[in-house]
């Protein structure tokens, strides 16, 4: 039972830490001017919650993003 339980949870631990060392190196490559945009998309969206249609609140916040990294 434990044998399986290793084999089972190993490759899960694994996993879980490739995955968070490749958001890790996406966030040490962007440039500051990037860095900026991500942080104005991430406050837009959580100004969408009290937008009356924050579906489309939220596209808009991703066209800008798109517009601030074409800048950068």
């Amino acid at each position: 039972m434990r044998k399986t339980l290793l084999l089972v949870l190993l490759p899960a631990a694994m996993l879980l830490a490739m995955g968070s060392l490749a958001i890790w190196a996406q966030v040490i490559d962007a440039t500051p001017c990037q860095s900026a945009c991500y942080d104005a998309k991430t406050q837009c969206v959580t100004e969408c919650g009290q937008h009356p249609n924050p579906v489309e609140c939220e596209a808009d916040c991703h066209d800008e993003l798109t517009d601030c990294l074409k800048e950068c």
